[in-house]
């Protein structure tokens, strides 16, 4: 997606890991941009079609990082989960921004 410009790449220090999977769970880093999470949206609603995998969206959340001059309610619109904040745990390890 990122090839075909459906994603901009991402900047910083994990810029070439964008999903992390383990079992059945997966961590997606994208961009804060309402595009970017609509075309991201719409990739995993085309790969549900295609395996019948889909996203369960009561059990998924977004965790934003150092987004705090933007309007993540209007970014997320098309997100359909729900957001939480730091501390967070993840595969029963507590995660902070520190």
């Amino acid at each position: 997606a990122t090839e075909n410009g459906l994603l901009a790449p991402l900047l910083g220090k994990l810029s070439s890991t964008r999903v992390s999977l383990y079992a059945d769970d997966a961590v997606i880093f994208a961009n804060p941009d309402k595009e970017e999470v609509e075309a991201l949206m719409k990739i995993l609603k085309l790969f549900g079609e295609v395996t019948g995998l889909t996203i369960n969206q009561e059990k998924s959340t977004v965790s934003a990082i150092r987004c705090t001059d933007l309007n993540l309610a209007e970014i997320l619109q098309s997100f359909g989960g729900k957001q939480v904040g730091f501390p967070l745990t993840y595969l029963g390890l507590p995660i902070t921004l520190g």
